[in-house]
């Protein structure tokens, strides 16, 4: 028995039809293309509805507003985030950083931010400029594109998390922090956090594919869940995308980063002071902030699509849900690109280790030079 098209997936024709890139969380329009689908020959049998405009996205204002942002912005953010990240590995492996145990997470946060640009960013970027659609070059190509891409984007918010736990210790425990935070724990806890998020991530590969299939004479080519696992891809695996990306860390974040300003705060007042390791905390507070503030965006309109994806939208509606979607998701991807900049602006041990990169002196050194 033929279906008739849910409102849902009405809504990811009409994306589809515009070429939209894919969204942060996995293309939250495609999770809900098949969200009630248990049976999975039911997408074989998809029939067009008598009752969809054939008013197209493209049509509307928004959609080429989305389009344009993504085609300009997104080099942008690729070649300043590459460059910037390549820049602050390499001030974390100079001297200066050498018993830093947050240089360790800090030089893993640049590798995951890069790596999620060009895997990510860089695709979406390929596909809204040509048409061309890499993981739809093959099932192996599908498969191992969502599996990176989700990857890289746990990874980037849960080393943000284990900043903000390293500072936490610091502040609170200083006596015992050069212990409980040395470098080689830090390298064992970035290795675990790599080997679990990995693991976590590793189902992709079964439960997604490159899928084909016909509605009213037009075929459709999406990489979405595979055969037998839509419900799974469509409704379980949006959640916990959800909460290893952005949810879980910016809870830590919102929680732990107040109590450490207010430890500093009550420390400086008491002892007269400034607090040791001041410069580093100051810079990893920023990050933090920047990384709720950047996120929070996607994590409320992914909430509110989740919420509606059930209602029938028009064109109209569409293409304003796509600019939405375009706009938090460029800003998540900011948040990978703008490391190297809040580390300049915060931290003058960093500003230190790039001159030293560089090749040149700070004015302290060209005084003594002269003397």
């Amino acid at each position: 028995m033929a279906l008739m098209v849910p409102p849902y997936l009405t809504t990811l024709i009409h994306i589809n039809h515009a070429t939209k890139p894919d969204n942060l969380f996995l293309a939250s329009s495609e999770y809900f293309a098949i969200a009630c689908s248990r049976n999975s020959t039911e997408m074989d049998n998809i029939t067009a509805p008598t009752n969809v405009s054939e008013e197209g996205m493209e049509e509307h204002w928004e959609t080429h507003v989305a389009s344009l942002l993504v085609i300009y912005l997104s080099p942008v953010l690729i070649i300043i985030g590459t460059i910037g990240n390549t820049l602050s590995l390499i001030v974390m492996q100079t001297k200066r950083f050498k018993s830093s145990a947050a240089s360790v997470v800090l030089s893993s946060l640049a590798v995951s931010d890069t790596a999620l640009l060009l895997v990510s960013l860089l695709r979406t970027w390929i596909k809204e400029l040509s048409g061309i659609k890499l993981r739809h070059l093959h099932g192996i190509a599908c498969k191992t594109s969502a599996f990176l891409s989700s990857l890289f984007a746990h990874l980037s918010s849960q080393f943000v998390m284990v900043l903000t736990l390293e500072r936490s210790i610091s502040v609170f425990f200083p006596l015992h922090s050069s212990q409980l935070c040395s470098r080689r724990r830090m390298k064992i806890a970035v290795a675990a956090v790599t080997t679990l998020v990995a693991a976590v991530n590793s189902p992709l590969f079964v439960i997604t594919d490159l899928r084909h299939w016909t509605i009213g004479g037009t075929e459709f080519t999406m990489c979405i869940g595979a055969r037998g696992y839509e419900a799974i891809y469509a409704l379980e695996w949006m959640w916990v995308d959800f909460v290893l990306a952005s949810l879980l860390p910016s809870l830590v974040l919102l929680i732990a980063n107040p109590c450490i300003v207010l430890r500093l705060y009550l420390s400086g007042k008491a002892t007269g002071q400034r607090p040791q390791r001041a410069s580093i905390t100051r810079t990893l507070l920023i990050v933090s902030v920047c990384f709720v503030l950047l996120t929070s965006p996607s994590c409320i309109q992914f909430i509110m699509l989740a919420s509606s994806f059930m209602t029938k939208t028009s064109a109209k509606q569409d293409a304003q849900r796509q600019l939405i979607q375009e706009i938090t998701s460029l800003l998540y991807f900011t948040n990978s690109a703008i490391n190297f900049f809040l580390y300049c602006l915060s931290g003058s041990k960093f500003k230190n280790g790039l001159r030293d990169v560089l090749g040149l002196k700070n004015s302290q050194q060209q005084t003594n030079n002269r003397l």
